[in-house]
């Protein structure tokens, strides 16, 4: 069974998680400084502040006592998980005091914000004393439980024989391929005479709203800008104004960009109004307009006024529980917790606070016709009160019809069967959109790191995604092919097209002979620079040893955790520094214009060293943190050229094909040529690319 399978991966990949954070810790145990850089943890922090959060949450403000210079280094992020305690000279004695778990809700240069989901009364007291508090980043164990509590619904569901679900039973192949065929509509959309809402809809576009739209579910396959989120867009625009469409539409994703890159689009549209469409989540997580904030709706509605005096009330409760100010370190503020009776009356308070919060809450998910929420958020109590009444249960107006998963590629499978339990009950209809041949689901469990008594099925259980897995029982049943791009150059598009989706994907007019000299051709004579008029540039170091990759003094110590692992290689940043040097002194192109993708995290820090203190808008990341973004010249520093000629993780073709997909008008890679072709980890994938670059595109060898 489904559930079984997942129950042990997901078993596995929690272990790994742990193992690799207590490993990573443990290796760092006094290096609290290269731990604050890695974006694991914040030091020299103490209490400013106590007010009240979302749901009634206790919110605890931390200052930074940190000279001006060392601040840079602070990495955590919003919406990481992490422990708070007091300081010590190692983690050992750290990880033994830790007293408070939360996420962090806010941050700027001067503070950080913990949002805290427990009773400070119920913890040991935050100290009187003058010492100083760290922040350090944990698993997310509120995800894995929700995921484990998932795989419990699904066995409940498969150990049923006699559920009434034509959804189920695709989902869990319980139906033969034709005879499912037969049951589908693969009418044409224009058959139907369907009037599309977007006037630039392409016909693979309205083909797959059509088809998603009239079968119960449906694959929209999007390859890179192809037009994915706005064949979405039709697709809610569509259902808002078509009256048979009565119940409620769930939109999800892996990551809080992906549900917001699409609400962003409705938005703008104004095609649906704002009243009808509520945005699940932590608002300062939220990328783009908070209007939509269920969060925000509550606290700007008429309804909301007693809630906000409610809060203004535990406030004030909080402030009294303070003392002093954070101007020096003898006057730091700390938390007096010891008056019981106070806390006592803070916590009727916020008790107060939950019901009519929730009062509030329930009338705004009833009111909203659109949800958009991440894939964890969809499960969220505020939104299962639309569940609560069994008047509410049995009303189609009150209950989700559609569920549209965004990004399915990048969702671990028992991610996506979170939105579809909790909202069966009504639900007609799933769309899936994503591409199976860009960025997988992140995971921390490799073939090579599975225990003993399993063998690499666990991996491939992690790795196979709902996508993979309806695709590969039903073939292309339920696939709608987008097959038009709008981002870049046609020789850019050639080789990816060609060698991921079997030569299917086109250029549209508008970009397909796009160029960088476009941009900026009065600076530009005839005669000048052949770099500007190329879209695939490679500069090929392998003819120089002094090019070869930073070995790193552990590297003969085997880690698994990625941060070990990382590789640099100082020369391609010196090689990407010169081009850049080119546009911008030459052409004059805009620093916006121009991003950086390499593998590895290493690199990425001595690109942002060396190029973002003269280039301060250049965009560096991974090919991950690239997914989703595009630039006009796109640089792809390789990293990898070693005596082993070994390639590492940049072997993937996926990855690989997200990286060389980014660019617009110009595709310029750094790296071996050589080293990607002769080496024994390379695949048919490398060696066509390489193969391609020679017969296309223009060889730079470079000089120092």
């Amino acid at each position: 069974m489904l559930s079984t399978r997942f129950k042990e991966a997901l078993f596995c990949e929690q272990t790994e998680d742990v193992d690799q954070i207590r490993e990573l810790l443990l290796e760092y145990d006094s290096n609290f400084k290269q731990l604050e850089t890695i974006g694991f943890m914040a030091r020299h922090l103490s209490i400013n502040s106590l007010s009240t959060g979302p749901g009634g949450k206790i919110l605890i403000k931390l200052l930074y006592n940190k000279k001006k210079d060392e601040i840079s280094s602070f990495n955590l992020k919003i919406g990481d998980i992490v422990l708070l305690s007091k300081g010590s000279s190692n983690l050992k004695t750290c990880l033994s005091k830790l007293e408070i778990q939360g996420h962090v809700y806010k941050q700027n240069k001067d503070s950080i914000t913990l949002l805290v989901d427990q009773d400070l009364e119920d913890t040991s007291e935050l100290s009187d004393s003058n010492d100083f508090y760290f922040l350090i980043k944990t698993i997310n164990e509120i995800t894995y439980r929700k995921m484990f509590k998932t795989i419990e619904k699904l066995k409940k569901i498969e150990e049923d024989e006699y559920h009434d679900s034509l959804l189920l039973d695709i989902l869990l192949n319980k139906i033969d391929k034709n005879t499912l065929k037969s049951q589908m509509n693969y009418s044409s959309y224009k058959d139907k005479g369907t009037s599309y809402i977007n006037p630039l809809l392409n016909d693979s576009q309205k083909s797959a709203v059509h088809f998603a739209l009239n079968n119960p579910i449906s694959i929209i396959h999007g390859p890179f800008a192809c037009g994915k989120t706005s064949t979405i867009v039709e697709i809610l625009e569509q259902i808002n104004c078509t009256p048979e469409h009565k119940g409620k539409v769930m939109v999800c994703g892996p990551s809080n960009v992906s549900v917001d890159t699409i609400l962003e689009k409705v938005a703008k549209n104004g095609k649906i109004k704002s009243d009808q469409m509520v945005r699940i989540g932590n608002p300062t997580r939220i990328h783009g307009n908070a209007t939509y904030s269920l969060d925000n709706k509550v606290n700007t509605g008429e309804e909301g006024s007693i809630c906000k005096d409610i809060k203004s009330e535990i406030n004030t409760l909080l402030k009294q529980s303070t003392k002093g100010n954070s101007k020096s370190k003898k006057n730091i503020a700390k938390p007096a917790l010891k008056g019981k009776a106070k806390w006592n009356e803070i916590k009727l308070l916020r008790k107060d606070l939950n019901k009519r919060e929730n009062k509030v809450v329930k009338d705004i998910i009833k009111r909203s016709k659109f949800i958009f929420a991440t894939l964890h958020g969809s499960s969220n109590r505020q939104v299962l009160t639309m569940y609560d009444d069994e008047a509410d249960q049995i009303n189609d107006v009150n209950a989700v019809e559609t569920l549209i998963i965004d990004e399915v590629s990048q969702s671990l499978e028992v991610q996506c069967w979170i939105p579809i339990l909790d909202h069966l009950k009504k639900l007609k209809r799933i769309i899936f959109a994503g591409d199976n041949k860009q960025l997988p689901p992140t995971i921390k469990t490799l073939p090579s790191q599975v225990t003993k008594n399993k063998d690499e099925s666990t991996f491939k259980v992690l790795n196979t995604t709902i996508f993979d897995r309806l695709e590969e029982t039903y073939s292309n049943t339920f696939i709608a092919f987008l097959n038009t791009q709008y981002r870049m150059n046609e020789k850019i598009m050639e080789f990816p097209s060609n060698e991921m989706y079997n030569g299917e994907v086109i250029s549209g007019d508008t970009n397909r002979d796009i160029l960088l000299s476009d941009l900026n051709c009065d600076f530009l004579s005839l005669d000048e620079d052949e770099i500007f008029n190329e879209p695939l540039l490679w500069y090929d170091t392998q003819c120089d040893l002094s090019f070869m990759e930073d070995q790193k003094k552990d590297d003969s110590k085997p880690h698994k955790n990625d941060i070990f692992n990382s590789k640099s290689n100082i020369n391609e940043v010196f090689i990407a520094l010169k081009h850049i040097e080119k546009l911008i002194g030459i052409m004059h192109l805009q620093e916006e214009h121009i991003g950086i993708i390499t593998p590895y995290q290493a690199q990425v820090q001595l690109m942002k060293h060396h190029i973002n203190d003269k280039y301060p808008n250049i965009d560096i990341h991974t090919v991950d943190g690239f997914q989703g973004n595009e630039k006009e010249c796109i640089i792809l520093s390789l990293v990898r050229f070693n005596e082993q000629n070994e390639l590492g993780f940049v072997k993937d073709e996926r990855r690989l094909n997200v990286a060389i997909t980014r660019a617009k008008r110009q595709l310029c890679v750094i790296g071996n040529l050589e080293t990607f072709f002769i080496s024994q980890q390379s695949n048919k994938f490398l060696k066509n690319w390489c193969k391609f670059i020679e017969a296309k595109g223009v060889i730079e060898y470079p000089e120092f």
